[in-house]
């Protein structure tokens, strides 16, 4: 229970804060009651810098002076400020979601939240240094790509965690490769509510040791999720607003980013749709994720698996040929030709989470014995496989049958 409550404490906690520098092209200076999403990605994204800079082991209680000089470094980097310094404040994260269509004072899904994430590293790495070997990859359709994946994480060199950890302790220029990684896997799992199936799946994907979380909460209310008990979950909680703190400060007080009190929440509240975070340091991490994905993922046949790569591709294509405010009405007739036509081959079987596909996501095509059924040619799987799916990060209506 102590080992517990050290690692609880050690995560690093972002709320609702009150009293910060006005959010640009608004009159906001909290982000109480619409930015409870922002936080909780900022609190996953923190995570993954912990294991990335300190070490999954690494605990505030007995932290080093020079490990808390990175601690401090990386808290710094969200504080409440938009400048270069903060690369992940609600600032430059609101300011990354206007190209998107939302604005300050506007809810963030899970899926908007972390595609966002993956955009704040790649535009701060070109200032910041110490951040330019952590990549995000966000998962597509419920599938991850095995190719892309590896691709992101780059080639084994002499590099190594040590020589990360110091490079942050003295600001100086850091090895590029290999890169740890940063894998986002946003899902829906159920319609309205969250479907008993994927109890099990949950708990084994937070008990993935690559695993650091998961956004997502009841409905309109989120929450990060780092963990679970018999039938509940274990999480972060963002919605109790605090004056903001300037990390401008060498010495900024620490304490009210750290929550020293765990809650929990019932299985059977927590809304479907969802942001699942991994965190690989190497490729033999990497390699080792990819393997314990179908494990803690599902039990099903490869068939099922299949189906599903084949309804997403499918999709993908009525996402591209579609105007986008017309799409919900696309959805709806996909998922006439699902019940009429892909139906699974055994439909008791359980569904997986996600999937791990091999290549990239170019490469896929639909099964040809699936363009005949459709009556379509082979020329419109090859299209399929080819056509770039048109993105609308807002859109969280993700069919998981």
């Amino acid at each position: 229970m102590e080992g517990f409550k050290q690692d609880f404490v050690s995560r690093i906690w972002f709320t609702y804060r009150r009293e910060f520098p006005t959010l640009a092209g608004s009159a906001y200076t909290t982000d109480c009651g619409w930015g409870c999403m922002l936080r909780s990605g900022q609190m996953m994204l923190a995570q993954a810098l912990v294991c990335h800079f300190l070490g999954r082991a690494w605990r505030w209680q007995n932290s080093s002076p020079r490990n808390e000089l990175i601690h401090r470094t990386i808290v710094r980097w969200f504080g409440d400020l938009s400048s270069k310094s903060t690369p992940f404040s609600l600032h430059r994260l609101v300011g990354i979601g206007e190209s998107s269509g939302k604005k300050a004072g506007d809810w963030y899904g899970p899926a908007s939240v972390a595609h966002i994430i993956k955009q704040s590293l790649e535009v701060c790495a070109k200032d910041e240094p110490l951040l330019s070997d952590i990549c995000v990859y966000v998962a597509q359709d419920c599938t991850v790509y095995k190719k892309d994946v590896l691709s992101l994480c780059g080639q084994e060199d002499d590099c190594d965690s040590n020589n990360v950890r110091s490079t942050v302790a003295s600001s100086r220029s850091t090895c590029l490769r290999p890169k740890g990684i940063i894998v986002l896997v946003p899902v829906r799992l159920g319609g309205e509510i969250l479907n008993p199936i994927y109890f099990k799946c949950v708990q084994a994907i937070l008990s993935n040791e690559h695993c650091i979380g998961i956004i997502g909460g009841r409905p309109r209310h989120s929450l990060y999720f780092v963990g679970w008990q018999e039938d509940k979950l274990i999480h972060l909680d963002p919605h109790y607003c605090q004056e903001a703190v300037d990390v401008r400060s060498p010495n900024f007080p620490l304490q009210s980013f750290h929550c020293m009190s765990p809650r929990k929440l019932s299985f059977s509240r927590m809304d479907p749709s969802c942001t699942i975070g991994f965190y690989c340091r190497t490729r033999a991490d990497v390699s080792r994720f990819l393997a314990s994905c179908n494990e803690v993922s599902s039990f099903f046949s490869d068939l099922n698996v299949l189906w599903g790569l084949a309804l997403a591709s499918f999709r993908r294509v009525i996402w591209h040929e579609s105007v986008r405010k017309e799409r919900r009405n696309w959805d709806l007739l996909l998922q006439q030709i699902v019940l009429q036509v892909l139906t699974p081959p055994h439909p008791q079987a359980d569904y997986p989470v996600f999937v791990v596909a091999e290549n990239s996501e170019q490469h896929h095509v639909l099964p040809y014995g699936l363009v005949q059924s459709l009556g379509c040619d082979q020329s419109f799987a090859e299209y399929a496989g080819e056509a770039q799916q048109s993105e609308d990060e807002d859109y969280e209506e993700f069919v998981f049958l």
